[in-house]
């Protein structure tokens, strides 16, 4: 589906607003436009990456991999996020071991060229791999969550670890990478390329969790992260919680906006607008945030204008 700005379904896209895909089995998890605004579509298929290529008419780039899907064995992985490079190259971003228990999964990165192929000069064979390091005897299962793309041509991501030592007891964090252009972590942001968040205990069983970045002109860096931990007034029981946060260009907080924390809510995506302020979309409502992270009313009160 393309919607215009007010919000009306945009038929330039195959002349209804929307495109169905055919030509294989693929499970959708992002969504972009490109600088060209033709679109793509990365998911899994089976046992591979599926990464498909639409026109703006809305019919397949027939110039991009095979009649406009572009099939790339990975098992078992699963891509989370891309960004176009500058020279028109595509970065996927996303998890190995997808799905499989008692594997920790690690993080991945695959860099495609124009064409759809895999860019071979990229890490080894077009793949770069990394096991961020934890404790003696502990394990941890990385994923990625969003990526964006720097001025310098690095990448920064916002992701959730789970650390244990048995693989079933776990400790939710919160996680900000930070890759140089040839997929090497920067060990000059943070501590050796990342900075962990901890959330709290996880419940045994499988939890969504979420996280986002957003980034902004002065160089800051602004991630949101939501995981089912255990109710620290309730030990026996669960609850989702929400942490918004910045960070300096170097990983260090930023203490002038220090840290929101949200209780049984979720933050599903965040954006920077254009006066360095920081919009986040939770659970049944929108807030924003100064650069010194107080809640922005005027934003609420604006809406209430508008409704009345």
């Amino acid at each position: 589906l393309l919607y215009n700005r007010v919000g009306s379904l945009d038929t330039t896209l195959n002349g209804i607003g929307y495109v169905g895909i055919s030509g294989g089995t693929t499970y959708p998890t992002r969504v972009k436009q490109l600088a060209d605004r033709s679109i793509i579509v990365i998911g899994q298929s089976g046992n591979n990456i599926q990464v498909v290529k639409i026109r703006p008419d809305g019919t397949p780039d027939t110039a991009f991999g095979s009649g406009g899907f572009s099939t790339i064995p990975c098992s078992p992985c699963l891509m989370k996020d891309l960004v176009e490079l500058p020279d028109a190259k595509l970065l996927l971003a996303g998890e190995t071991n997808f799905m499989q228990p008692q594997q920790p999964s690690d993080l991945l990165l695959a860099r495609l060229n124009a064409n759809g192929s895999l860019d071979t000069t990229f890490g080894t064979n077009g793949f770069v791999q990394h096991d961020l390091p934890v404790g003696s005897g502990q394990f941890s299962d990385e994923h990625i969550g969003e990526i964006a793309l720097l001025p310098n041509g690095s990448i920064i991501a916002a992701g959730m670890t789970s650390v244990s030592t048995d693989h079933i007891n776990k400790q939710s964090n919160g996680l900000i990478i930070k890759f140089l252009p040839d997929g090497s972590l920067d060990s000059s942001f943070g501590s050796g390329g990342f900075v962990r968040t901890i959330m709290g205990d996880e419940p045994t069983q499988n939890a969504q969790s979420f996280a986002n970045i957003a980034t902004f002109s002065n160089g800051r860096i602004a991630v949101a992260f939501s995981a089912v931990v255990r109710n620290p007034n309730e030990p026996t029981s669960f609850i989702q919680k929400a942490v918004l946060t910045k960070y300096l260009g170097d990983g260090q907080g930023d203490t002038s906006f220090g840290t929101r924390t949200f209780d049984n809510n979720i933050i599903y995506d965040i954006a920077a607008t254009s006066d360095d302020g920081t919009m986040a979309l939770l659970q049944g409502n929108l807030q924003k945030f100064g650069t010194d992270g107080q809640l922005d009313t005027e934003i609420r009160r604006a809406a209430c204008r508008e409704r009345v």
